[in-house]
Protein backbone atom coordinates (compact mmCIF):
# COMPACT_ATOMS: atom_id res chain seq x y z
CA UNK A 1 0.00 0.00 0.00
CA UNK A 2 1.21 3.38 -1.04
CA UNK A 3 1.97 5.74 2.23
CA UNK A 4 0.48 8.88 0.25
CA UNK A 5 -2.58 7.07 -0.46
CA UNK A 6 -3.79 6.24 2.76
CA UNK A 7 -6.73 7.55 4.23
CA UNK A 8 -8.38 6.70 6.94
CA UNK A 9 -12.12 6.58 8.30
CA UNK A 10 -11.75 9.07 10.39
CA UNK A 11 -10.59 11.39 7.79
CA UNK A 12 -13.57 10.60 5.71
CA UNK A 13 -16.00 10.96 8.11
CA UNK A 14 -14.67 14.33 9.70
CA UNK A 15 -17.24 17.00 8.20
CA UNK A 16 -16.78 20.74 8.74
CA UNK A 17 -14.10 21.32 11.22
CA UNK A 18 -14.52 23.43 13.92
CA UNK A 19 -12.47 24.63 16.98
CA UNK A 20 -13.22 22.36 20.29
CA UNK A 21 -15.14 23.62 22.43
CA UNK A 22 -16.97 25.77 19.89
CA UNK A 23 -20.73 24.72 19.44
CA UNK A 24 -21.95 25.46 15.99
CA UNK A 25 -25.55 27.92 15.92
CA UNK A 26 -27.03 25.83 13.05
CA UNK A 27 -27.28 23.04 15.55
CA UNK A 28 -30.18 25.17 17.55
CA UNK A 29 -32.44 26.27 14.68
CA UNK A 30 -34.30 22.81 13.67
CA UNK A 31 -34.94 22.93 17.57
CA UNK A 32 -35.87 27.07 18.32
CA UNK A 33 -38.31 26.75 14.89
CA UNK A 34 -39.60 23.24 16.56
CA UNK A 35 -40.39 25.44 19.47
CA UNK A 36 -41.47 28.55 17.75
CA UNK A 37 -44.27 26.76 15.42
CA UNK A 38 -45.54 24.80 18.45
CA UNK A 39 -46.01 28.14 20.58
CA UNK A 40 -47.46 29.23 17.41
CA UNK A 41 -49.94 27.15 16.86
CA UNK A 42 -51.12 26.48 20.50
CA UNK A 43 -51.96 29.99 20.90
CA UNK A 44 -53.80 30.43 17.61
CA UNK A 45 -55.23 26.86 18.78
CA UNK A 46 -55.92 28.09 22.01
CA UNK A 47 -57.58 31.62 20.72
CA UNK A 48 -59.93 29.17 18.85
CA UNK A 49 -61.61 28.48 22.07
CA UNK A 50 -61.26 31.56 24.75
CA UNK A 51 -61.14 34.46 22.17
CA UNK A 52 -58.72 36.76 23.51
CA UNK A 53 -57.11 37.74 20.20
CA UNK A 54 -59.71 40.29 19.05
CA UNK A 55 -61.19 40.17 15.68
CA UNK A 56 -61.04 43.17 13.16
CA UNK A 57 -63.69 45.04 12.09
CA UNK A 58 -64.85 43.83 8.84
CA UNK A 59 -66.55 45.40 5.90
CA UNK A 60 -67.69 42.62 4.35
CA UNK A 61 -71.60 42.64 5.10
CA UNK A 62 -71.44 45.83 3.47
CA UNK A 63 -69.37 44.35 0.60
CA UNK A 64 -71.99 41.56 -0.20
CA UNK A 65 -75.40 44.00 0.36
CA UNK A 66 -73.86 46.14 -2.41
CA UNK A 67 -73.26 43.03 -4.86
CA UNK A 68 -76.99 42.10 -4.28
CA UNK A 69 -77.91 45.63 -4.81
CA UNK A 70 -75.90 46.11 -8.32
CA UNK A 71 -77.42 42.53 -9.57
CA UNK A 72 -74.19 42.11 -11.23
CA UNK A 73 -72.62 38.96 -9.17
CA UNK A 74 -75.23 37.95 -7.37
CA UNK A 75 -78.48 38.37 -9.63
Amino acid sequence: MNPTNRTTESTLNAGPTQEPGKKSFARYLTAAARILMGLVFFVFGLNGFLHFIPQPKTALPEFITALMNTGYMLP
